[in-house]
């Protein structure tokens, strides 16, 4: 109830700033994709994403751990 009344009156917050954060944030998005450098960002990703799920996923020992 509480928050269907917050929402009902709740303005849409201050546009400009909205838009300035929104823009900082494609900016920095596009430098990053931009940058120069040879490594491929989704195989790093893919890679650590199976060092974590080796290392540290529901079936971990200490052993594991370490050695990720």
């Amino acid at each position: 109830e509480q928050a269907t009344e917050r929402a009902a009156t709740a303005g849409n917050g201050n546009e400009a700033a909205i838009e300035a954060q929104a823009a900082g944030v494609e900016q920095r998005l596009k430098d990053l994709v931009n940058q120069d450098g040879g490594e491929n960002w989704a195989k790093i990703r893919d890679e650590m994403g199976m060092a974590m799920e080796e290392g540290c996923g529901i079936y971990r020992t200490p052993e594991l751990m370490q050695k990720t």
